[in-house]
């Protein structure tokens, strides 16, 4: 059972390249009706501009490190708020801007209290409103007849993007793979943190997200394509199971991805990624040591479960 009665949270913003967006964003933290209580910017890229604006501002707590892609920055992120003592981490990429409510939105949101709860997510639209990208996934029978009452859907998937997650959830299900540098590491994430509990997307909290509409897979995008293929296929060998269970679920990964390429859909030269995530690419889960006074709070609520 998750055990967390802290209700800091502190909001975690990746930057790297959007120096026109950033400013937004860190402004709609600080306006938020419910403020974080700490926003933590991890500054990754090479942007002289994004450089620049950041050490003006006196009331964000800045880390620069070399580009480690979201995974490996979001990884810092979290493990900053933690070692600061937030009980929650408000995740955002530095292309996606909240409403004002989105924070109130969760933190007054029937789960948040409940320790069950391992994340939360926003609703994400797009520039136009139109809504993609929100976690879900989850079971419809658990939130049919209440989402008129708490505007809440169970949820077992989503993206990094207004994610806000659990800081016990952490300490049970581990980090974020640094390792996988970029695509695909969020939704891994979030298949680990429901094994341990139950996550809700909050209808009534919108977060816009300023996507870039000109994506190309044999293109310029071609690295987005390989990283998410060489990390799916890998998934396979983290998730709990016997011997033949996980290599049958990794075969299954590696035709997946290979029909795609068949199917036109993924350049061929995808297929050398595809193969180092099923043979040579072996990420490993890293987990962070639970304070003293949470051990000891596990300890007794299991004696006294038993």
């Amino acid at each position: 059972m998750l055990n967390n009665n802290n209700d800091r949270v502190s909001a975690v913003v990746l930057a790297y390249s959007r120096d026109k967006i950033l400013p937004d964003l860190i402004a709609a933290l600080r306006n938020q009706t419910r403020k974080p209580d700490e926003i933590i910017v991890i500054n990754q890229g090479k942007n002289s501009i994004i450089a620049a604006w950041l050490a003006e501002q006196k009331d964000l707590t800045v880390i620069t490190q070399g580009n480690l892609g979201s995974a490996g920055g979001f990884c810092t992120g979290i493990v900053e708020s933690i070692q600061r003592g937030h009980g929650w981490t408000w995740i955002f990429d530095d292309d996606a801007v909240p409403a004002p409510t989105a924070l109130e939105e969760m933190v007054k949101c029937p789960y948040f209290k409940r320790q069950e709860t391992v994340f939360l997510g926003s609703r994400i639209v797009d520039r136009l409103g139109k809504t993609y990208m929100s976690p879900g996934g989850g079971d419809p029978s658990e939130w049919y007849g209440t989402v008129l009452e708490d505007k809440c859907v169970s949820a077992v998937d989503g993206c990094w993007l207004g994610l806000l997650v659990n800081t016990q959830a952490v300490y049970a299900a581990g980090l974020p793979v640094a390792e996988f540098f970029l695509w695909d590491e969020d939704r891994e994430f979030i298949s680990r943190l429901v094994r341990y509990g139950k996550g809700y997307c909050v209808l009534s909290s919108v977060v816009t997200h300023y996507q870039d509409d000109n994506f190309e897979p044999f293109g310029k995008d071609f690295i987005k394509i390989a990283y998410f293929a060489r990390n799916h296929v890998s998934r396979a060998k983290l998730v709990p199971g016997s011997f033949i269970k996980r290599n049958l679920r990794l075969a299954r990964e590696i035709y997946r991805g290979v029909l795609r390429i068949f199917r036109g859909e993924w350049p061929l030269r995808v297929l050398p990624w595809i193969l180092n995530g099923a043979f040579l690419f072996n990420p490993r889960i890293k987990y962070l040591d639970r304070p003293i006074e949470s051990k000891l709070s596990n300890i007794a609520n299991e004696r006294a479960q038993g």
